[in-house]
């Protein structure tokens, strides 16, 4: 695993940082890839749920 260290998570202590890299480190190449894209589809659809909850606060014309 890339020792790139990118926050999609933030975590409030070290330790629970520590243990999240530990576990990611059980994983193989497979398994951090479909995490990888499984944050990255949960991002997508924050993005999309706050994008959607931003327009039906705004006034319309």
């Amino acid at each position: 695993m890339s020792k790139e260290v990118r926050t999609l998570l933030p975590s409030d202590s070290k330790p629970k940082a520590d243990e999240m890299l530990a576990f990611l480190d059980t994983l193989d190449q497979s398994g951090q890839r479909s995490l990888l894209d499984f944050f990255q589809g949960a991002r997508f659809m924050q993005s999309l749920m706050t994008n959607t909850q931003q327009s039906d606060i705004r006034p319309s014309s």
